[in-house]
This record gives structure tokens, sequence and C-alpha cells, in this order.
């Protein structure tokens, strides 16, 4: 049987017809610009009211009159043209009072986009769809943590939250050592890394027994853990309710995504915290620290095991990059391994921290250097973990060495931690260095910002150390051995040491940075300036979501 069709709906014109009968053709659906003409020169609802179209009243739209009435308004259509002028009370006149030139109109005049009632505002997020995802972020670590991995992880989610995509986190649960519920009750710091986030834990029986940073012996059951919790979480959440994204954390969450969820499944994009292929050999680091130092090599091979080592890594981060739907690197050299596949999108976006010179919670670092028995600007600072692939026996050979000069005042090195039981296993190894225990974050930040310069002792290259970031927005100068990987410049925000040398060059930087005030100053300009620069958490997120947003658009095509 046929479609029966609607009878036309006539417009207040005579012998005049608008084409919006019942199922017009594909290429005549679009009358919105006829329905607009009608009730511009006739003001006639008819048809607007027959297809159930709202008009929005506004000062240019006056209430229409009823159709015969005499006020109705005559058209100001010339019939011999297609084209439409406004009527001539409605003209423009110019400043001498004499009208302008009729002005012609392929279309009715409509009000701006950012004006409209159904259009979104420029830069608005509300209808914006890419800030309307719905995302899951995945780590391989307890969280929250203030270990520098599960940092980034949290500024990241608290990011994205903030320009509309809603998150959803899984992690590891926690140890049954995990920290004191006291402690954490009482910190602003771990409610603000829950506070409104759907957080899945793996079940507790497969938690690490430990939070240090590394391969240990219960990495594998946490994995398993992982896997049983991550399957759950996707499968709960299908439909409409489906994640549009999967965004995993560290190579042994992303490999648990690739390996346990089937396809179809919601694109994954592998945020490489490091680099296995440089990361592996060096946790055969330890306390230890008479043989650790190679000076003819830049990466510390301990013989066949640590070559081994650096191979199996390399092969797994090369096969993660052909695997992937999409990355992120934090540092350069780990770019160049993820971009050797090209179909797979991806960008180097360096992790970013909040701005702690506007933080409501901030501590005064003047007073908490002094709380610690240190001079303000006095000391020189390393923040970060304590293991093997820190390579902190750099800092105890150079600490001896500067205990042996004659100099008259010695700047005090210090290592501060949130452990105890850290600083009780590598306090008996590094003579020359003084240790101090920090009970939160934003102690840890105080500190940091009081300090002459701080001291960053990793020379592998592929991760990039979030205690960097942390000094860079405090103003502090930092001393390290890379410059390109991490986007810092020599003599402008930091000293560059050589890796070759590097016992060496942080002494001679040591020196330097103790005895120049002027440099100090410039060096911390340099430091806050490339924070507000490079590592502010909202640019860097938008361009997170841009990437999320081409990489779902390029897997719906796929």
């Amino acid at each position: 049987m046929g479609r029966t069709r609607s009878p036309p709906i006539r417009s207040a014109r005579p012998r005049c017809r608008l084409r919006l009968q019942g199922l017009p053709a594909r290429s005549a659906r679009r009358d919105s610009d006829r329905i607009d003409r009608c009730f511009r020169e006739h003001r006639d609802p008819g048809p607007r009211t027959s297809r159930r179209i709202r008009h929005q009243a506004s000062p240019r739209h006056a209430s229409p009159a009823p159709i015969g009435s005499p006020d109705r308004r005559a058209s100001t259509r010339d019939p011999s043209r297609h084209r439409r002028t406004l009527p001539a009370l409605q003209r423009t006149s110019r400043a001498d009072g004499s009208p302008t030139p009729t002005r012609r109109y392929f279309r009715c005049a409509r009000p701006p986009p950012a004006t409209h009632p159904k259009c979104h505002r420029p830069g608005s997020l509300r209808h914006d769809p890419i800030a309307n995802m719905r995302l899951l972020l995945v780590g391989a670590f307890p969280y929250p943590h203030n270990q520098g991995s599960q940092i980034y992880f949290q500024e990241q989610a608290i990011a994205l939250r903030s320009l509309g995509a809603e998150i959803s986190l899984l992690t590891y649960g926690e140890a049954n050592s995990g920290g004191h519920p006291e402690a954490k009750a009482r910190s602003a710091q771990y409610w603000r890394a829950l506070d409104g986030f759907d957080h899945h834990r793996s079940p507790k029986w497969t938690a690490p027994t430990t939070t240090r940073a590394g391969p240990s012996w219960s990495k594998p059951l946490a994995d398993l853990g992982l896997a049983m919790t991550l399957r759950d979480a996707i499968a709960s959440h299908s439909g409409d309710d489906a994640f549009d994204a999967i965004l995993t954390h560290n190579a042994e969450a992303t490999l648990t995504a690739l390996h346990v969820l089937d396809r179809p499944r919601p694109p994954i994009l592998y945020c490489a915290h490091t680099l296995l292929g440089q990361e592996l050999s060096a946790y055969l680091r330890g306390p230890k620290t008479n043989s650790f130092i190679d000076k003819h090599n830049l990466v510390d091979s301990a013989g066949r095991i640590a070559n081994l080592l650096n191979r199996l890594g390399g092969g797994i981060d090369d096969w993660m990059a052909r695997r992937v739907d999409g990355w992120i690197a934090l540092t350069h050299s780990a770019e160049c391994v993820m971009r050797q596949d090209e179909t797979r999108p991806g960008a180097q976006i360096p992790p970013a921290v909040p701005d702690p010179m506007v933080h409501p919670g901030r501590l005064e670092p003047d007073a908490i250097a002094r709380s610690q028995h240190l001079e303000p600007n006095g000391f020189l600072l390393y923040s970060g973990n304590l293991d093997g692939y820190q390579e902190l026996d750099i800092l105890c050979e150079a600490a001896a060495q500067l205990a042996s000069r004659p100099s008259g005042h010695r700047m005090p090195l210090v290592i501060a931690s949130h452990s105890d039981r850290s600083v009780v296993g590598w306090s008996d190894s590094m003579p020359g260095v003084e240790f101090r225990r920090v009970e939160s974050v934003a102690e840890m930040q105080a500190l940091l910002a009081s300090a002459r310069a701080s001291l960053l002792l990793r020379r592998t290259g592929g991760g990039f150390p979030i205690k960097l970031v942390n000094s860079l927005a405090a103003g502090t100068p930092v001393i390290a051995f890379r410059e390109r990987e991490w986007g810092l410049e020599h003599e402008v925000n930091s000293l560059i040491g050589s890796p070759l040398r590097p016992v060496e060059s942080l002494v001679a930087a040591i020196e330097r940075i103790k005895g120049d005030d002027l440099l100090a100053r410039r060096l911390a300009l340099g430091a806050r300036q490339l924070y507000l620069a490079r590592h502010q958490p909202e640019p860097g997120a938008k361009q997170l979501l841009a990437l999320i947003g081409r990489l779902t658009q390029s897997k719906a095509r796929g």
C-alpha cells in the first residue's frame, strides 16, 4: 500500500504553497527558512502550529495577527525577484538621515549563533560531546597514594572532570600495611583524591603487600585482581552507559586490558609513565651503593641479566605501541617509541599539578623548613621515591666528595620522604646525607618551596618525575641530568649535569648554585615560568580530551 500524503499546508498568501507535505523528499526536508519567511512577511503562525515548530518570542517578533485580519502586514517580497528585502521602516539610515540602499538577503536574517537560544556559547562544554564523555582510568597501583604515578593519575582525573567528563577509577585494592587510617581520615589530600569519583578496587586478598615501585612477588596476584575487576566494570557498563574510552596507566594496566577485554570494547589509550626497556634493569640497584655507578656507560649494566631485562622491556614497549588504540607520552624518548605505528593517534602531554601558589591548603615554606631544623633557602632537597631507579648512589658519592673539601660552609643535602621504613633502609648506607620525614603532600610542597634547589638524580629516560613538576610549580631551581627529555633549559630554569660524569658534574652544580645568589634567583624565576607554560592542568586536559575525541571518531569509522 502506498503512503497517504497529508494535504498541503497553505500560507496566507493566495496561490502560494509551502512544500511541507507529509514525508517529503530528503532534499526538501529542511524548510525552516520557508517557515521563517512566512512568519516574518505575513505574521502567519499557521505552518508553525501545524508542524509543531516552536517559535521563540523576541522584540523583533511581535505576536502574529490572525489570518484575514486587516492588521496583517503586506508582503515586502518583490514578485519579480526571488530575493527578499526588509520593510522600509526597518532599514537603517546614514548619519545625514538619508536611507541606506536596500539590503538584499538570500536567506532570512537570524540571530547570531552566540545569542541564539538553541546554540551553545563559544567554548561552552555543556553541549560539547567530547566533554560529556564517560572515561575509565585504570591504574596498576594502590590509590590514593603520595607517589608520583598516583599523583599524576589523580590530577589527570580531577582535570578531566573539571572539563565536564564523567570519570571512573579502577586501581589495586589497599594493602593491609598501607598507611594509618587515622592519618588518612585527617588528610584533606586523601579525600580530594576520592571526592566525586566512582572508584573500583580489586579484592583485598589480591592487594600488593608493598607500595614500592618496581617488580615484586605480589604484583602477579595484584594484576589478576585488577583483571577480574576490570572485566566486571566493563560488563556492568554497556549500551548507553558504556565507557567511551579506557585510559590505562603503567604497562601492567595496559597489558591487562589488552588481554582481558574482548572486542568489541572501548578504545584503550595508554598513558606511558615510563619505558620498560630503560626501567627494568634500573631496579637491580638498591641501598648498597658501593658498586652501582658505571662512569663509562649512560645506563648502568650489571651484566647479562641487565641486558636481558632491557631487551625484554623494549620488546614489551614495542608490542604495546602496536596494540593499543592510542597513547600519551610524558617525555620525548617515550614519544619516539610510541610513534613507530603512525596509525595510532597520540601526543606528548607533560604531566600537570595544580598551582601551589593559589592552593587554599598551602603551608608557609619558611615555617615548615624551621620545623624540620633547616634554614630556609639554605639546603638542597631530594623529594622523590627511594628506590634503585632513582640512582641515589650518585648523591651518596657527591656527598662524600663535598664532605672532603676544606670549604667553610657546607649546604646540607637533605632527602625527604613520607615513609619511615624507606628512611631507615637508606640512611645507614648514605653517610653525609640528612633524612627528614614529612607527614603530608602539602608539607612536602612547602619544604620543596623553601629549598635552595631540587635534586633529580635519575639518568634513565622514558619517565617524567612528578617531583620535577612540583619543583617548577614552587619556583625552585632544578639540578638534573636530562634537558630536552624533560623540557628543561640549562642556566635558564635548571643546571644540567653530564650523564657520563654524574658525580663530578653534580658536585660542580651544587658548588655553583650555593655560592651565586643571583643565579639562584634567575633559575627560580625561569622554573616558575616553565611551569606556567607547560604544566598547568587545564591546557593538558583539553589536549587530552581532543585526542580522545579523535580516537573515538576513528574507532567509530573503523
